[in-house]
């Protein structure tokens, strides 16, 4: 390992190369492998919070829920208004069936990153299982605004306004949808 600077790392070109070499496939990146090896050989570097954040998305994607939320409430620590970290939050809270915290945590996403599509629909999601369908039907459309081309989301906006008994509505989207 090369001289500390700063406290953070050296990252060697030569070395990442020589790992890909060996046709070396880690589970995580090289760059948080390198992190971890020069924290075991006396460096003192904590994971940055895009760093963090990516490790607790890929927990969740793992389906170690409960190590997810401590890793994205760490983020959220250093960086309260992290809109994907908040996002992640309110999906791990709706999944454990906390509607409140997770409406909490999505609205703020929402509101720090309107053109997230994923939070609104996240939202609308939790609006529904509260039993708010024109909340829903509201985020739903919000989410269409930022990303119009997602029929997914068509989709569930037309669910919504049947839930909301918008019927005619709720057709017309639909029909767009297919």
């Amino acid at each position: 390992v090369g001289a500390r600077r700063g406290g953070e790392p050296p990252v060697m070109a030569a070395d990442i190369a020589r790992l890909r070499a060996t046709g070396f496939a880690p589970s995580i990146t090289l760059e948080d492998g390198l992190a971890a090896l020069w924290s075991a050989a006396g460096g003192v570097t904590q994971p940055s919070p895009p760093a963090e954040y990516d490790h607790a998305a890929r927990l969740f994607r793992a389906d170690r829920r409960e190590e997810a939320r401590a890793s994205v409430q760490a983020v959220l620590a250093q960086q309260p208004d992290h809109p994907a970290a908040l996002n992640l939050l309110g999906v791990l809270h709706r999944q454990r069936g906390d509607f409140a915290g997770a409406r909490a945590c999505l609205e703020r996403a929402a509101a720090l990153d309107p053109n997230n599509e994923t939070a609104w629909i996240n939202l609308g999601n939790v609006h529904l299982d509260m039993e708010a369908a024109e909340a829903a039907v509201d985020a739903y459309t919000r989410g269409l605004a930022a990303s119009p081309q997602r029929t997914d989301t068509l989709r569930l906006l037309g669910n919504a306004l049947a839930r909301a008994g918008r019927d005619a509505e709720a057709i017309t989207r639909l029909d767009h949808a297919v």
